[in-house]
């Protein structure tokens, strides 16, 4: 993104389309003026937060969206209809006609901090070591005034890094929390685990839909791993090497090696309600909020693959999912995501393969989630370690495409 796709927005219309073809009201140079000036033979024109930039070789003209960060809604804002031909949604579910495939401004809008805290006191850092945007600490024989500008307050010229989620020194270590509840009663360890949004002004996660967050919890005795047998379970797209439903033969696993887990889930029936954003808050029943019921029932390690052999029998279930490393399906824990779904049902797909939002329970500015996860116990004192994993993309797109693991722990706690 060049520098003029900002500085170059005169206005905002919220109404309009996303990007420079639409929400963003691009002005550039056309008066005519001296080749001196520095714009090839046309007067300079830019637009910025600042009432007091008049050096001529800028042309810089004040506006306020990129104080109260209303230019942010230009890109982070998209309503879209299907981009697939011949692809229709839902009219009675989506009235408008399109889907809500990034929110970020409007969560924003919706959120406390809207009215104290613009997009840029997070996503642009303060420079404290910069004196203003000509840099003036650097050349202590400039002018200060109309040609060099005028020293700022430390902490008012902000850096134009965007920090986010791509960035090793990211927000998303401050963003969330994690905190642990537990009981122990007649042989069985319940954990009661908590995941909130303490520092994100918008959902967490947000842009990108196929971003989510995983958690993971364990539990153990000592040394000794225990075994989950209730509560609540990871998803699909949390990966699985293989998956088969109750019926199939869930000792026939060629993909198998040592050390892999198959996990069985349990599907009770029903749906878990929570309040997400837009139609996902107060408008869908639960069972239109895309969330059902499923439970950690069991799993083994594989021990030998011919035949195969594992460290204990499998618990009766609805689904096994035959896991290594990363993939997580099955395991106790919880998922926050948007979910897009394609034609054929596919879900966590890329916005343009999207006709429906199956489900969408990010965790909004503030709001908490807790799930309950349940272990076979056989000690007094067990210890839960809960991990919040942030992945940008689900981990059969990454295994597909072959992509760079990029997924990171952004908050954990133990107890």
């Amino acid at each position: 993104v060049h520098c003029d796709v900002c500085h170059r927005v005169e206005s905002i219309d919220p109404a309009a389309p996303p990007g420079v073809a639409g929400r963003l009201h691009l002005v550039r140079p056309s008066e005519s003026a001296p080749i001196t000036l520095g714009a090839g033979g046309l007067l300079p024109l830019t637009f910025g937060p600042g009432y007091d930039s008049p050096n001529p070789r800028m042309g810089s003209v004040q506006r306020d969206h990129y104080r109260n960060g209303a230019i942010c809604q230009g890109c982070h804002q998209l309503d879209a209809a299907p981009r697939l031909p011949g692809a229709a949604l839902d009219r009675a579910r989506w009235p408008d006609g399109t889907l809500p495939l990034q929110s970020t401004f409007a969560e924003w809008q919706a959120s406390p901090y809207a009215d104290i805290a613009p997009c840029q006191s997070c996503h642009m850092p303060p420079e404290p070591a910069v004196s203003n945007s000509a840099d003036l600490q650097a050349f202590p024989a400039a002018d200060i005034g109309l040609q060099g500008g005028w020293l700022r307050a430390p902490g008012t010229v902000r850096r134009h890094s965007w920090t986010g989620p791509r960035f090793d020194d990211t927000l998303l270590n401050l963003a969330a929390a994690v905190f642990i509840d537990k009981s122990v009663a007649d042989g069985v360890l319940t954990a009661q685990v908590t995941v909130q949004n303490v520092g994100a002004g918008h959902a967490l996660p947000t842009g990108e839909p196929l971003r989510h967050l995983l958690l993971t919890v364990e539990a153990r005795c000592a040394d000794a791993p225990l075994a989950p047998i209730g509560g609540e379970a990871l998803p699909a797209f949390a990966g699985a090497i293989a998956g088969k439903p109750a019926g199939a033969d869930w000792r026939d696993w060629p993909e198998a090696r040592v050390g892999d887990v198959i996990r069985v889930v349990r599907r009770p029936g029903g749906f878990r309600d929570y309040t997400g954003f837009g139609p996902f808050g107060d408008r869908f029943r639960p069972e239109e909020k895309g969330l059902p019921i499923e439970e950690a029932a069991g799993q083994a390690t594989v021990l030998e693959v011919e035949p195969l052999v594992l460290s204990n029998e499998l618990p009766e279930g609805d689904q096994a999912w035959l896991t290594r490393g990363p993939a997580l399906a099955g395991a106790p824990g919880a998922a926050f995501a948007r979910v897009l779904v394609d034609p054929e049902g596919q879900q966590m797909v890329p916005h343009f393969a999207a006709v429906d939002v199956a489900r969408d329970n990010r965790l909004l500015p503030g709001a908490r989630s807790t799930s309950e996860h349940r272990f076979a116990a056989d000690c007094a004192e067990p210890i839960v370690e809960a991990h919040l994993i942030y992945r940008p993309w689900p981990e059969a797109l990454r295994v597909e495409r072959r992509f760079v693991p990029r997924e990171r722990v952004i908050a954990e706690a133990r107890r």
